[in-house]
Protein backbone atom coordinates (compact mmCIF):
# COMPACT_ATOMS: atom_id res chain seq x y z
CA UNK A 1 0.00 0.00 0.00
CA UNK A 2 1.40 2.97 -1.28
CA UNK A 3 0.50 6.75 0.30
CA UNK A 4 0.44 8.90 -3.48
CA UNK A 5 2.49 12.64 -2.32
CA UNK A 6 -0.17 15.30 -2.47
CA UNK A 7 -0.77 17.13 -5.88
CA UNK A 8 0.91 20.27 -5.84
CA UNK A 9 -1.26 23.85 -5.55
CA UNK A 10 0.93 25.83 -7.60
CA UNK A 11 3.90 25.52 -10.17
CA UNK A 12 7.69 25.93 -9.38
CA UNK A 13 6.35 29.37 -10.97
CA UNK A 14 3.52 30.13 -8.46
CA UNK A 15 0.98 29.78 -11.22
CA UNK A 16 -2.07 28.62 -9.43
CA UNK A 17 -3.05 24.83 -10.82
CA UNK A 18 -6.83 24.28 -11.14
CA UNK A 19 -8.29 20.96 -10.44
CA UNK A 20 -8.86 20.13 -14.04
CA UNK A 21 -5.36 20.77 -14.94
CA UNK A 22 -3.36 18.61 -12.17
CA UNK A 23 -1.90 15.13 -12.93
CA UNK A 24 -1.53 12.69 -10.83
CA UNK A 25 1.15 12.41 -9.06
CA UNK A 26 2.99 8.77 -9.67
CA UNK A 27 5.19 9.04 -6.61
CA UNK A 28 4.55 8.16 -2.91
CA UNK A 29 5.68 6.52 0.10
CA UNK A 30 5.30 2.66 1.20
CA UNK A 31 2.65 2.31 4.10
CA UNK A 32 2.51 -1.26 4.36
CA UNK A 33 4.05 -4.27 2.59
CA UNK A 34 2.31 -8.00 2.40
CA UNK A 35 4.42 -11.18 3.43
CA UNK A 36 5.66 -11.00 0.13
CA UNK A 37 5.03 -12.71 -3.41
CA UNK A 38 4.38 -17.26 -3.07
CA UNK A 39 7.66 -18.67 -4.10
CA UNK A 40 8.02 -21.10 -6.96
CA UNK A 41 7.35 -23.70 -4.60
CA UNK A 42 9.13 -26.50 -5.98
CA UNK A 43 12.23 -25.58 -3.81
CA UNK A 44 9.91 -26.02 -0.69
CA UNK A 45 8.66 -29.28 -1.95
CA UNK A 46 12.46 -30.50 -2.82
CA UNK A 47 13.33 -29.59 0.71
CA UNK A 48 10.78 -31.28 2.19
CA UNK A 49 10.90 -34.40 0.20
CA UNK A 50 14.38 -34.56 0.84
CA UNK A 51 13.89 -34.16 4.73
CA UNK A 52 11.48 -36.99 4.39
CA UNK A 53 13.58 -39.57 2.80
CA UNK A 54 16.18 -38.98 5.05
CA UNK A 55 13.97 -39.87 8.37
CA UNK A 56 13.01 -42.66 6.58
CA UNK A 57 16.85 -43.90 5.96
CA UNK A 58 17.79 -42.39 9.11
CA UNK A 59 15.18 -43.11 11.66
CA UNK A 60 17.52 -42.41 14.87
CA UNK A 61 17.87 -38.81 13.26
CA UNK A 62 13.77 -38.25 14.29
CA UNK A 63 13.95 -34.60 16.47
CA UNK A 64 11.40 -32.64 17.25
CA UNK A 65 13.53 -29.64 16.87
CA UNK A 66 14.98 -30.26 13.84
CA UNK A 67 11.91 -31.66 12.18
CA UNK A 68 10.16 -27.54 13.48
CA UNK A 69 13.06 -25.93 11.94
CA UNK A 70 12.94 -27.59 8.83
CA UNK A 71 8.93 -27.08 8.68
CA UNK A 72 9.57 -23.15 9.27
CA UNK A 73 12.65 -22.92 6.91
CA UNK A 74 9.89 -24.60 4.41
CA UNK A 75 7.52 -22.18 5.38
CA UNK A 76 9.72 -19.47 4.97
CA UNK A 77 10.91 -20.70 1.55
CA UNK A 78 7.61 -20.57 0.53
CA UNK A 79 7.47 -16.77 0.24
CA UNK A 80 9.99 -14.16 -1.55
CA UNK A 81 10.94 -11.83 0.88
CA UNK A 82 9.35 -7.59 -0.62
CA UNK A 83 12.23 -5.37 -2.00
CA UNK A 84 10.33 -2.67 -0.34
CA UNK A 85 9.73 -1.92 3.49
CA UNK A 86 7.09 0.86 5.01
CA UNK A 87 8.58 4.23 4.82
CA UNK A 88 10.55 3.71 1.08
CA UNK A 89 9.74 6.37 -1.36
CA UNK A 90 8.77 5.25 -4.49
CA UNK A 91 7.89 5.61 -8.35
CA UNK A 92 4.48 4.23 -9.96
CA UNK A 93 2.27 4.05 -12.87
CA UNK A 94 0.32 6.75 -13.57
CA UNK A 95 -2.28 3.59 -13.72
CA UNK A 96 -1.17 1.55 -11.19
CA UNK A 97 -2.91 -0.59 -9.10
CA UNK A 98 -6.50 0.34 -7.29
CA UNK A 99 -7.43 3.61 -5.49
CA UNK A 100 -8.29 3.44 -1.52
CA UNK A 101 -8.63 6.23 0.97
CA UNK A 102 -7.25 5.05 4.39
CA UNK A 103 -7.80 6.87 7.47
CA UNK A 104 -4.18 6.82 9.23
CA UNK A 105 -3.59 6.80 13.83
CA UNK A 106 -4.69 10.57 13.92
CA UNK A 107 -8.04 9.91 11.39
CA UNK A 108 -6.70 11.69 8.42
CA UNK A 109 -7.54 10.37 5.27
CA UNK A 110 -4.99 9.83 2.58
CA UNK A 111 -5.24 8.65 -1.07
CA UNK A 112 -3.36 5.45 -1.08
CA UNK A 113 -2.66 2.70 -4.26
CA UNK A 114 -2.99 -0.69 -3.43
CA UNK A 115 -0.76 -2.69 -6.04
CA UNK A 116 2.27 -5.25 -6.72
CA UNK A 117 5.62 -4.81 -6.24
CA UNK A 118 6.20 -5.48 -10.14
CA UNK A 119 4.31 -2.62 -10.41
CA UNK A 120 6.54 0.18 -9.04
CA UNK A 121 9.24 1.25 -11.11
CA UNK A 122 11.72 1.77 -8.18
CA UNK A 123 12.88 3.49 -5.21
CA UNK A 124 13.73 6.93 -4.75
CA UNK A 125 16.85 6.91 -3.24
Amino acid sequence: MVIRDPDPEKTPGGIVIPEQAKERLTRGTVLAVGPGKRAPSALAQKLAAAWGRYIKEHPEAVDTEVDDTIADVVHRLDRLAPSVEPGDKVLFGKYTGNEARVKDEHGVEHDCVLCDEEELYGVIE
